[in-house]
């Protein structure tokens, strides 16, 4: 079993996660705050080259994997779009072929890694067709259909965030990002209060629990988005179970308040003829919260192993 170093790259910060025999050796954070941004954005390459000088003194062979924002053809390891990520026309192949002990490489969608590698870590033979979700910087989406990671014809599938969150207003553009991102949330309640400071999601919480108006409005607001958004999910895709991963669906309060507008907003009858499904009772809390995504790259190199000595 080759060691496997994974990385999932974040709106300031790339998770990393060694494994050795399937085990977590190592965990690390790291950090590129201090890269020159254009505009909201981080040129992909800097970042990249990040992860080229953590492994440079690598010295066992080892398998690469990295869970990248944004459509991309894992195949080809083709970054197609820009996210929080710009100037993504490059060839990420040769870029990481210069590691000379690198022996399998795998690039995907964060948010596609994410719910597969939630999918895989539960290993439950009754989760068919399952939804991942990640509340991070914007939103996150991943999906399994018939057991299987669905990408679409142009591996757009789950790409939540572009999704409109109004449908009864030609001139309202907002999007899923916008009402469901806690990193939106934090953008927004930054720009009402006039502040340039560092504002966390543990900070909005203590607001919100201190009974700041202006936090309690934010937060009721972007909570029912969330579960709008969940209630939208079943009524197209029928899940068997939906999770909801990222730092703050570690928080038992957020994961409440979200459960219980997904009981408000569905307004369930047991008796209804349009639905038997209550929604909140097949959402529950990511196992692998803010790792999934580096998991999702380690089952797909686990994948390729064994196809490789079959």
């Amino acid at each position: 079993m080759n060691k496997k170093i994974t990385y999932d790259l974040g709106g300031s910060s790339i998770k990393k996660i060694v494994f050795n025999d399937d085990k977590v050796e190592f965990k690390d954070i790291l950090y590129f705050t201090h890269l020159e941004k254009k505009g909201f954005q981080v040129p992909l390459e800097k970042v990249l080259d990040i992860i080229l000088d953590d492994l440079k003194n690598e010295k066992d062979y080892f398998d690469l994997g990295i869970s990248i924002p944004g459509v991309l053809d894992s195949e080809k390891k083709k970054v197609i779009t820009e996210s929080a990520f710009c100037d993504v026309e490059f060839d990420i192949n040769a870029k990481f072929s210069k590691l000379y002990n690198m022996q399998n490489f795998e690039i995907e969608n964060d948010g596609k890694s994410a719910a597969f590698g939630e999918f895989k870590f539960r290993n439950d033979p009754k989760l068919i067709n399952f939804i991942h979700i990640t509340i991070g910087s914007a939103l996150g989406c991943g999906i399994i259909i018939n057991s299987k990671l669905y990408k679409g014809s142009n591996f757009e599938a789950g790409q939540a965030s572009g999704m409109f969150s109004s449908i009864n207003d030609k001139n309202d553009k907002s999007a899923y990002a916008l009402d469901t991102g806690l990193g939106t949330l934090i953008m927004k309640y930054k720009k009402i209060i006039n502040s340039n400071e560092n504002i966390s999601g543990k900070y909005i919480f203590t607001k919100f629990n201190e009974k700041d108006q202006i936090v309690c409005k934010l937060v009721d607001e972007w909570t029912s988005s969330i579960a709008k958004a969940i209630i939208n999910f079943h009524q197209l895709l029928d899940f068997d179970l939906l999770t909801i991963g990222g730092g703050v669906s570690e928080n038992k309060q957020f994961m409440k308040m979200v459960i219980d507008k997904i009981k408000f907003h569905r307004n369930f009858d047991a008796n209804s003829k349009f639905s038997k499904n209550p929604v909140f009772n097949v959402v529950e809390k990511s196992k692998l919260n803010n790792d999934a995504g580096c998991y999702g790259v380690f089952y797909k190199l686990c994948e390729l192993e064994e196809k490789q000595n079959a």
